[in-house]
């Protein structure tokens, strides 16, 4: 993983190769409100956690009767999994993060230090 400093966001922007494609962290990427990095990362015990781009395709495939798409507002990073905070939505949804760069979740959360936990 390649990491060099963006410091008009005071964020790392992380650049992981997957299967060709990059993820990677820029200004549509930010922070849960009263959460630093650092907090995400020792709660999740993840220490390579990141903020990603929100400009993904998010689909939310635990509901019965078909899938839906949500809107992120917040997407987190740990390695293969996601956590995603929809815009129009309370809860935390926990998915798989492709090679697309897309996100397919099958699990909710209402509070982002369980869905922490849950990783």
């Amino acid at each position: 993983m390649k990491k060099a400093q963006v410091s008009d966001l005071g964020l790392s922007r992380v650049r992981a190769e997957r299967g060709g494609c990059h993820h990677h962290v820029t200004a549509r990427a930010r922070l849960p409100a009263g959460w630093t990095l650092e907090e995400i990362r020792d709660v999740s015990g993840d220490r390579d956690a990141v903020v990603l781009d929100t400009d993904r395709v998010v689909t939310w495939v635990g509901r019965p009767g078909g899938d839906e798409r949500l809107r992120p507002g917040i997407v987190l990073g740990f390695h293969g999994l996601c956590l995603v905070k929809p815009v129009d939505d309370e809860d935390w949804y926990m998915g798989s993060l492709h090679d697309d760069g897309s996100v397919g979740c099958w699990s909710a959360y209402g509070d982002l230090r369980e869905a922490l936990r849950g990783l």
